[in-house]
């Protein structure tokens, strides 16, 4: 994966002494930042840490059924692909053929990275050098075949690896500028989970392929809401703030949490249903006797640091001290 530092706030406003925000500030130069439409080709300005006879940034498909490889395409080429081979042949079939391994491999280019991306397209690097072919489907095998970031289309490049697209706006203002150390920065600005959500994100770009979010926001944050569903208590994580495992472990306690509310609500409702029916006295006992084992499992869970327990448990403890049952 990319080298990504995460910086900057989640959505604008005022600061603690009732000034502008960490965010405000970020973006509080875009003036400096230029974007004429249309770009220039990608691919129109690299220089390479070792030359190449070809470069191809292709467009590969997959298909929804079985996630198998579909139609792929160039989206831009440069250079004569086989061009000082000794077998043009061989070599020509190879390049044909390159793809990325599976529909995990590549890139999104889309700029939304909260979206499903069930079936969508990807993008990777072919690259022919004497009878050698190439495919370059990460951001560190793009990095290490670049070199050094000369160019604002080599900056634009890498960043594209990790679906950031740049695509020249006004409202809010996207563009890119190069500064006096000989990084780059870029103004992303895009929409994500579906097209509902704006959102804006400056990136620099070191010299040496360091990409970091100097700081960024979505009408998301704005709004408090998330991309789907998402239990409560199970906040958003803030770009490049924790690992995967992390990640996961953390999504994973949070839905087993609120799957154990759910189960419990819907015990709730059951026995609701049923006691508001006539009961004959074997069945009310029965009843009774269920809602005292709820009341048991309602406890055990509140002793794990569940949310299950709820007002509805003072009820459900009353009628169990109260059971002939029990008391039997």
């Amino acid at each position: 994966m990319h080298a990504l530092n995460s910086g900057g706030a989640a959505s604008g406003g005022e600061g603690p002494d009732g000034g502008p925000d960490a965010l405000d500030l970020a973006f509080a130069d875009v003036a400096t930042f230029a974007c004429d439409a249309p770009l220039p080709p990608l691919l129109s300005n690299l220089t390479p840490a070792e030359p190449v006879d070809y470069v191809e940034l292709r467009i590969q498909k997959f298909l929804l059924d079985d996630g198998g490889l579909g139609e792929m395409m160039a989206a831009e080429r440069f250079g004569a692909a086989c061009a000082t081979a000794t077998d043009v042949d061989a070599c020509t079939a190879k390049v044909a053929a390159a793809a990325p391994a599976d529909r995990q491999d590549g890139w999104r280019f889309d700029g939304d990275h909260q979206g499903p991306g069930l079936g969508v397209d990807r993008q990777v690097i072919v690259l022919t050098r004497g009878d050698d072919v190439t495919v370059l489907s990460r951001t560190d095998e793009v990095r290490s075949f670049l070199g050094s970031i000369d160019s604002f289309e080599e900056a634009r490049l890498l960043l594209l690896t990790g679906n950031n697209p740049l695509e020249c706006t006004t409202d809010p203002r996207s563009g890119w500028r190069k500064n006096d150390d000989g990084s780059f920065e870029l103004l992303i600005a895009g929409r994500e989970c579906g097209t509902m959500y704006g959102y804006r994100r400056r990136f620099r770009v070191s010299a040496d392929g360091v990409i970091t979010l100097v700081s960024g926001t979505s009408s998301a944050a704005r709004l408090e809401q998330v991309c789907g569903r998402r239990p409560d208590g199970l906040a958003s994580a803030s770009p490049g703030s924790e690992g995967v495992g992390t990640f996961f472990a953390h999504a994973s306690s949070q839905s087993s949490r609120h799957l154990s509310e759910l189960r419990w609500s819907a015990l709730d409702e059951t026995l609701s249903r049923s006691s508001a029916k006539p009961l004959s006295r074997s069945r009310a006992k029965t009843s009774s006797g269920s809602r005292a084992f709820l009341d048991i499992m309602r406890r055990a869970s509140c002793s794990t640091g569940s949310k299950a327990c709820c007002p509805r448990q003072r009820e459900a403890r009353h009628e169990a001290a109260t059971s002939p049952r029990l008391r039997a």
